[in-house]
């Protein structure tokens, strides 16, 4: 068999067809082949045996680093040098290593995405709009839900609603269509706020606490105002709601403005602690979540937020007093906690405290050690928009590290800002890690409200 090289090269070698070569004379030593009479040398021809050695390895080395029309000296026909085999074995070798690296990038990635998008209050896996809508808690109208608050609900763009004076039967109603709809939209459930306070503020006035703060705190009896939580708890929550943005923690002083004094437990911090806790832990034995508020306190308040802007003229030791109910709330495992919208200079902060982050996370969650959701004041009351417009007062809370943005003047108002905010993030304005801090408190709430 013929094989055909590069002229001059080690291709015109062939194992079958040796060329021949002088035999060495026979000499002292030689012996005779077997069955010839003739005579081989015992020794070998080594310079010719290394020829043949080098030549193999040659030819080895040559079809390693060379393709098939290479070796044979023709030119591929138009395309062929497309195919694997077409190509150098060098070639081969480093496509190799290239898809080799390509396919270990590709599994680590894999590893990341799973490990790190695998959660249900992952980044990955959570629309913009589904995040942000978390964060808003729009008013439920007199009426009841409008298809536009129904549509936002499905669509994950509210996070709570609250419902102010109704009928009870009309609200459970009301309530449980709109969790129908978060849940045909596979959003969370909602959290339905109200504030059923007791004494002035009973949104529902059929139904418990039917025991002022007032009365509770001058009884100073921690069994009736567990008793009295316990009973509104259970009223709520067989309403659908499940969260009472009560108790009042402020403590009352002599220029408290009226509005306020009236909801408070009394002048003691320690009453008001030990009577507004029991009272806490009894809306949560009952099934609803407690939200105390206003922290850090509104007792030296003369004017309600309500009303108008206000700043607090209290001395830092005053103040430090009047967070002792907060601390204690905190100790007694409240999951939820309402910021105001008053002004505290003497802490350190030219903001509204919901907008101060030294307040929201400074105080309240590294020196207190708060770590539950965190929910504004009315960003529709007079306090905020006598300063500044809904959308900048959002967009600061969020970035005090607030994680609820209460609208309790419309319900409009909270779509408003709900655009806006996912507008800010689109821009680079916000960013969006702020929101999923948010989301993962919130949705940790949602999953075990009263745990």
């Amino acid at each position: 068999m013929e094989r055909s090289g590069p002229p001059g090269g080690d291709e015109d070698f062939e194992w079958t067809d040796s060329p021949a070569r002088d035999r060495p004379e026979p000499s002292t030593g030689d012996r005779e082949a077997p069955g010839t009479g003739e005579r081989r040398a015992v020794g070998r021809d080594t310079g010719s045996f290394q020829a043949i050695r080098e030549g193999i390895a040659e030819r080895r080395r040559e079809r390693e680093e060379t393709g098939e029309f290479e070796r044979s000296g023709r030119r591929p026909p138009r395309g062929r040098r497309s195919r694997r085999r077409d190509l150098p074995a060098r070639v081969r070798r480093r496509q190799d290593v290239i898809v080799g690296a390509l396919a270990a990038l590709a599994i680590v990635g894999l590893i990341v995405l799973i490990s790190s998008g695998g959660g249900g209050g992952s980044e990955q896996t959570i629309g913009l709009k589904r995040l942000i809508g978390q964060s808003i808690v729009a008013r439920l109208g007199a009426q009841g839900p409008d298809p536009a608050l129904i549509q936002r609900v499905r669509q994950g763009q509210v996070g709570g609603v609250i419902a102010f004076n109704r009928d009870a039967n009309k609200l459970k109603a009301d309530i449980a269509t709109l969790q129908q709809a978060a849940r045909a939209g596979n959003s969370p459930p909602l959290l339905a706020m109200i504030d059923q306070e007791g004494g002035s503020v009973r949104r529902l006035p059929s139904g418990p606490p039917n025991v002022s703060p007032g009365q509770l705190g001058k009884a100073d009896d921690e069994d009736q105002a567990s008793e009295q939580g316990n009973e509104t708890g259970a009223y709520l929550r067989g309403l659908g709601i499940n969260v009472n943005l009560a108790p009042v923690l402020d403590v009352a002083h002599q220029n408290t403005a009226p509005s306020i004094k009236s909801r408070t437990f009394g002048s003691d911090p320690s009453v008001v602690t030990q009577i507004g806790v029991a009272f806490a832990q009894g809306l949560r034995d009952g099934g609803v979540v407690a939200t105390p508020k206003h922290f850090p306190g509104l007792g030296f308040a003369t004017v309600s937020t309500d009303d108008r802007p206000t700043d607090i003229a209290a001395t830092s030791d005053q103040l430090q007093a009047d967070l002792e109910p907060f601390k204690g709330a905190i100790a007694g495992g409240a999951r939820m906690m309402m910021v105001s919208t008053a002004g505290y200079p003497t802490l350190g902060s030219e903001k509204q405290a919901a907008f101060s982050s030294g307040i929201v996370s400074g105080l309240l969650r590294r020196q207190l050690g708060f770590d539950g959701v965190v929910i504004t004041d009315d960003l529709e009351s007079p306090a905020v928009t006598g300063v500044t417009s809904p959308v900048v007062a959002a967009a600061s809370a969020i970035k005090a590290g607030d994680d609820m943005l209460l609208y309790a003047g419309s319900t409009a108002g909270s779509d408003r800002v709900f655009k806006a905010l996912v507008n800010e993030v689109k821009s680079g304005d916000l960013d969006r890690s702020l929101f999923q801090r948010a989301y993962d408190r919130i949705t940790s709430l949602k999953d075990s409200p009263t745990g």
